[in-house]
């Protein structure tokens, strides 16, 4: 990675405002983007990019599916790409970090996420336009994708980074009591975590900004980021959730706070707790 991408990871509106050559992508639903959206930004809803497989909730799609995708939504790996999201609630950043991660792992290789997201935007009074996305502006146009497998993990490299004097870090995204195994997503077969995992609970990393009427939420300072993650950043670390979601914001956290050696397990929970052979720590009632 660049020394230059990794200085723009997080942007700010302001920052936004004097970019060159960018493409900015809301990956809000559709109907939030046609009520307002900055403009010229693109539309790519996040989740369209995931599928459920072999009874797994959420896994990103194929990479030639992906690269369709990109292309259709007019995407270009050339270009410095910030991505925003709603951040009208505490989990809205999961939402951007999952393009940042699937779009660092395909191989773009400048990727921000804009601080605040739409909520801060709007909240400074800045231009807003509206309408439907654009017509497919990457039609017949095929990117060519060289994707970093080192940033997605598999069921066998998390296996492997809970073997004692693995040296990685391996961390939990979810809400406390999912950690504890006191509940579940529907979609999750068994109900705690894996061995050896820390908790991270992705919604602790944003705070409320403004007041009534024109709040919003934004990252923490970075100098705080640093403070609460867990590892270090000569070891490798591998972030979790129930389906990838989360699990993105601790990647982009860790890549914020200096990681370099950080990858997301796409299969997470909804992976690990459906073979019986793998253990689960504080297992709750199923």
């Amino acid at each position: 990675m660049s020394t230059v991408a990794f200085l723009m990871l997080l942007v700010s509106t302001d920052q936004l405002m004097q970019l060159q050559d960018v493409q900015i992508v809301d990956v809000r639903g559709r109907d939030a983007y046609v009520a307002g959206h900055i403009p010229g930004a693109l539309h790519l809803d996040s989740a369209t990019l995931s599928e459920d497989r072999d009874g797994v909730n959420g896994l990103l799609k194929p990479v030639e599916e992906v690269a369709a995708l990109l292309s259709w939504a007019g995407l270009d790996p050339a270009r410095h790409v910030v991505v925003y999201g709603a951040m009208e609630a505490p989990d809205d950043l999961k939402h951007a970090t999952r393009l940042f991660w699937i779009l660092e792992y395909v191989g773009f290789p400048r990727v921000s996420v804009l601080d605040g997201g739409f909520a801060k935007w709007r909240a400074e009074g800045r231009p807003i336009e509206t309408g439907e996305p654009r017509g497919p502006s990457g039609e017949g146009r095929v990117l060519s994708l060289r994707p970093r497998p080192e940033l997605l993990a598999t069921r066998d490299e998390v296996l492997e980074a809970i073997t004692p004097g693995s040296g990685r870090t391996l961390v939990d995204m979810r809400p406390p009591e999912e950690y504890a195994g006191l509940a579940k997503e529907d979609f999750v077969a068994r109900a705690g975590h894996i061995p050896g995992a820390c908790n991270l609970p992705a919604t602790d990393f944003v705070a409320k900004s403004g007041d009534e009427g024109t709040a919003y939420y934004a990252l923490r300072p970075k100098a705080n980021l640093r403070a609460a993650v867990e590892g270090s950043p000569a070891k490798p670390v591998i972030t979790y959730c129930n389906s990838g979601r989360d699990a993105s914001v601790g990647y982009f956290v860790y890549r914020l706070a200096g990681f370099e050696r950080v990858a997301v397990y796409d299969g997470s929970m909804a992976e690990w707790g459906r073979h019986p052979g793998l253990n689960v720590a504080g297992e709750g009632p199923k």
